[in-house]
């Protein structure tokens, strides 16, 4: 027979430590390399630059739409003014721009809009071209009138306009606005074949769209233009522009905004890609459906690296190109071989209904492999050279710690050598606890091998009952058995002591024995269970083990142990009140029922809570209280629609979900009913024995609302909270539109919390004028935000209400309108001031003072205007009444016609001016039931000297209908628009004003 050769401890230690430690360092290094760590540092950097180019796109898209596209506001401004110059010229669209002088007056109306669009819009430029068409026999060059403004710093503003300059446009423009031509001027935009502008589409696209697809609105026939010159050395420039038609659809012009290529640029910080500063944005152009890209501009070093000749030097498509890893496109440039990463985000320019729509813009983020992987493949030689210096130190160590180990151990085989084997031994301790202890056990052994010869049925024996034991010995085919092991099983074998037994007959009783298999947890052990003659349940675990020449086993009574882990588990799953399912219960139960959602069919989640539980327990005890929730459960347990799964999640709310039902329609009919009998319940009180069960549930609709079990019972329980604060004791379905608005609002609540902490309001102020003389009487200050996440007036005051921060609201109007108003020039110090107060908020005893402290001399010029949108509070209201007694102040009725005002507040408050809701003045001129209604108005005001006020005027005939109607003061878009400053009123207003007076009123 082979004897393996021996080796010493100092070599069965440190060898097999130092090959662990290779070989932990070589799968620590296969890992890294082939685990996907360098992968996951690739991935991780492709994925920061994939964020930073979609964070980039974002504030690109933000751009676009709430700024540079919103001219809708101008562009109806512009049709409103030629609509009227046609009327008042009576000569029609052509025949207008045929005439110069016309044309010229025309623009001239035209430049403050465009120049408040350039200031507004913080762009480039803005122009509009007026669309005289070419006469018959005209050479294919032929010029249009127009004017194109432009500002090459869209962030600085010059108070005198001194920042702009006048590209194209007469003359004239120039002596009237103060305005300088540049050093291209030219007064007119040439269009055709020699054309200096190099590409004609920013006209020409919206223009044609507009006559093929004239049932579009003009913002859906709005188009953006690659980059072009004006003339040929000129800037480039990409422009975005729209028809502008009469209410015939006829196209009178193209108003546009500019954006420089070169503040594009600005807006695309190539830098921010990578530390290194290599990076590069390009703005690009397809067709949809198609992978070549037109370039359109670009920013950045590596842009060069994916262009030749001003074009991308490769189409993307799957031949050349891979996604690595599926964020960003790895690009292999021909010409050097240097591997590129190229991000593609789609910029949504375009409505649906865009005829432009296929023309599909994208922002590009580019990045060369060196840059972009240089911090993963830093890390990577970091963690190589630490793991060659960590295994150098690790194996001179266990070298060391080798030869301090084995030295005792040496001196203690030399001392049992030379040892008298008929001698006690004794060995000297050398102060190492395990070598020590190796020689103590050494000294023993004999000892301890004798007397564990006796101990195994001592043991037993002295045991309790519950156990018994028996082994069979092979050689002998006969069995042992200890006293207690057949009374385990409930049979009595001899006289319940410990004995022997043929192996067969051993076989042949224990078969025979009436036992169930309850838990084979393994081929050595089982646990059975029998019953006794008293129907009681004993559990029984039989365990088995062997060894050369025998196989010897142990059975146990383990009853009270399986009782008690089922008490504990009924425990753990059931609610101790009630007995319902309890929480972690439920949730178990749920998990594995949509595990397979096709078997649910149409289910319900509902969440019940009951009404009036701290009532009950605050007035009657807690007694009470807990027989309340036991009704509550009981009457679930007995009208819930089944199958169901019911449970208890915490003190006074109960869930159920019932599914199985073939439509919705049926379960729902069938909840309705299980509320309608709970509802019913009595449960009688000391003082009230016709006391009923209330409560308020939400029910959410599986698979309708959600397939997952805990979106449900998160929509259950926003359904069943809306019915508590609204309609208590109701039963409400989820409606995922109030359920987006509560988000809107909780998500919203610290973008308010910013408005009013850094105090981002401004005011706007909005001209009143005297419909008798043309003056201005007043002024409105009308509230803006500062925030672009909180953009409007009824936005800030819903948050504000839902966060009962309407006070704040209040305090802020008054003290930003009256500083504003305030700093205003001289001319307003005759003009009212109207403020827009909230009818159910006051202002605090300590903001009245500091009023009175700053104005004293502002405050009988105030307006108060109690506005409709906050329903009125008859204390605040009449504070507000004694308030303005004291100041000297007027009062105003805002909205009069619409929202909460009506006759009764007009009894009540008797203000000194109503405001006439702009609702009734739209289209007073053609709406006689409008203009009934108006009549009535006027009648009961004049006979009571309350003075009247139009707001929302917007066309010409709206004014003019009203001042004969004999309203008493004018306001909106057509008079004046709201202003930073105080605005003075056109002249033509004035003029128009004074004509409508003078004439004869009509019959």
């Amino acid at each position: 027979m082979y004897k393996r050769k021996s080796v010493s401890i100092a070599n069965k230690m440190v060898v097999p430590v130092i090959l662990i430690l290779l070989i932990q360092s070589a799968l620590f290094l296969a890992v890294m390399v082939h685990g996907g760590l360098l992968d996951q540092l690739h991935h991780n950097a492709t994925e920061i630059l994939d964020q930073r180019v979609v964070n980039r796109r974002n504030d690109m898209e933000r751009e676009i739409q709430n700024r540079w596209t919103n001219i809708n506001d101008s562009a109806r401004a512009l049709q409103n003014t030629f609509e009227l110059f046609l009327k008042n010229s009576d000569l029609g669209v052509q025949e207008v721009m045929r005439d110069e002088r016309m044309t010229t007056e025309l623009l001239e109306q035209f430049s403050p809009d465009l120049i408040y669009l350039i200031r507004r819009q913080t762009v480039s430029g803005a122009f509009l071209v007026l669309n005289r068409a070419p006469d018959v026999g005209e050479a294919s060059d032929f010029f249009r009138p127009g004017l194109y403004l432009r500002n090459l710093h869209p962030l600085q503003e010059e108070a005198d306009n001194s920042d702009l300059s006048i590209e194209r446009g007469p003359s004239t423009i120039m002596h009237r606005t103060g305005i300088p031509v540049s050093r291209s001027w030219y007064p007119t935009f040439r269009f055709g074949n020699s054309s200096t502008i190099s590409n004609d589409n920013y006209f020409n696209k919206p223009y044609y769209a507009a006559l093929h697809y004239p049932e579009l609105s003009n913002q859906e026939l709005a188009y953006w233009s690659p980059p072009f010159r004006l003339c040929g050395g000129d800037l480039d420039v990409i422009t975005y522009s729209m028809p502008l038609r009469t209410k015939d659809n006829q196209v009178f012009g193209i108003l546009g905004i500019e954006l420089s290529c070169n503040y594009l640029r600005s807006l695309l910080p190539y830098t921010e890609l990578g530390p290194s500063g290599n990076g590069a944005y390009l703005l690009a152009m397809n067709r949809e459906g198609s992978m070549d890209f037109d370039h359109l501009l670009s920013n950045g070093p590596s842009a060069s690296m994916v262009l030749e000749d001003d074009k991308f030097f490769l189409s993307l498509d799957p031949s050349t190109i891979s996604k690595d890893p599926d964020l960003v496109y790895k690009i292999l440039n021909p010409h050097n071989n240097l591997e590129l990463f190229a991000c593609l985000h789609y910029l949504n320019l375009y409505a649906e209904t865009s005829p432009f729509q296929a023309e599909r813009w994208y922002l590009i983020g580019v990045m060369d492999a060196q840059n972009l992987f240089n911090f993963s493949k830093l890390i990577t030689r970091t963690i190589v050279i630490d793991v060659f210096i960590t295994l150098l130190i690790g194996v001179g160590g266990v070298l060391l710690m080798g030869r301090i180990v084995t030295h005792p151990i040496t001196q203690l085989i030399h001392e049992v050598r030379s040892s008298n084997p008929h001698l006690p031994l004794r060995f000297k301790r050398i102060r190492i606890n395990e070598i020590d202890e190796l020689a103590t056990a050494v000294e023993s052994l004999s000892r301890e091998v004798a007397e564990s010869a006796s101990r195994m049925s001592s043991i037993i024996e002295m045991t309790s009952s519950n156990i018994g034991a028996f082994e069979r010995r092979l050689s002998e085919g006969i069995v042992y058995y200890t006293s207690h092991l057949f009374d385990l099983f409930g049979i009595s074998v001899g006289n319940g002591t410990s004995g022997y037994m043929e192996f067969a007959q051993f076989t042949t009783l224990m078969h025979s024995l009436p036992l169930t298999v309850e838990e084979p947890s393994s081929d050595r052990e089982v646990v059975v269970r029998r019953k006794d003659e008293e129907g009681e349940l004993h559990w029984i675990r039989i365990k088995q083990g062997q060894s050369p020449g025998r196989v010897f086993g142990i059975a146990e009574d383990i009853t009270h142990d399986v009782l008690a882990r089922q008490k504990l588990v009924y425990e753990r799953d059931h609610d101790p009140m009630t007995g319902l399912l309890n929480r972690r219960a439920f949730y178990a139960s749920l998990s594995a029922m949509f595990e397979r959602p096709q078997l649910l069919k149409v289910g319900a989640m509902v969440m019940c809570d009951l009404d009036n539980l701290k009532y009950i327990n605050d007035t009657y005890g807690h007694d009470y209280g807990d027989q309340y929730i036991r009704e509550m459960a009981n009457a679930l347990m007995q009208h819930a629609p089944s199958p169901r799964v019911l449970a208890r999640l915490s003190g006074d709310e109960f869930y159920f979900f019932s599914y199985g039902a073939e439509d919705r329609e049926t379960l729902f009919q069938q909840i309705c009913k299980m509320k309608q009998e709970i509802d019913s319940i009595l449960m009688p009180l000391p003082d009230n024995p016709n006391f009923r069960l209330r409560s308020s549930a939400g029910i959410s609709w599986f698979p309708d609302d959600s397939q997952a079990y805990d979106q449900l019972m998160h929509y259950a329980d926003f359904s069943m909270y809306t019915a508590k604060h609204t309609s208590k004791g109701e039963l409400r379905e989820f409606n995922m539109h109030d359920y987006m608005q509560e988000s809107y609002l909780i998500y919203n609540n610290e973008e308010l919390n910013r408005l009013l902490d850094e105090n981002l309001l401004t005011y706007d102020f909005q001209p009143i004028v005297d419909a008798a003389s043309g003056k201005v009487f007043g002024y409105e200050a009308l509230m803006r935000s500062q925030l672009p996440t909180l953009p409007s007036t009824d936005e800030i005051l819903s948050l504000a209400r839902a966060q009962s921060k309407l006070h704040l609201i209040e305090r802020r109007t008054w003290q930003n309108a009256l500083k504003g108003f305030s700093e205003l020039p001289e001319r307003v110090d005759d003009c009212y001031l109207f403020i827009n107060s909230l009818p159910n908020q006051i202002l605090s005893p300590e903001i009245v003072r500091e009023l009175e402290k700053r104005y004293p001399d502002l405050l009988p010029r105030i307006v108060i205007e109690l506005t409709e949108k906050e329903p009125q509070n008859d204390r605040y209201m009449r504070d507000k009444l004694q308030l303005a007694q004291k100041w000297g102040a007027k009062i105003a009725l805002d909205g009069f016609g619409a929202g909460y005002s009506n006759d009764d507040m007009l009894l009540q408050i008797e203000p000194d001016f109503i405001k006439i809701n702009m609702k009734l003045i739209r289209d007073i001129d053609i709406d006689t039931k409008h203009h009934q209604f108006l009549e009535s108005i006027l009648s009961y005001t004049k006979e009571r000297g309350i003075r009247s006020i139009a707001e929302g005027i917007e066309t010409s005939t709206e004014m003019e209908t009203l001042i004969r109607s004999g309203v008493d003061y004018l306001q909106g878009f057509y008079i004046g628009r709201p202003e930073a400053g105080s605005s003075e009123i056109a002249p033509s207003i004035c003029e128009e004003i004074h004509s409508i007076n003078c004439q004869s009123p009509e019959p």
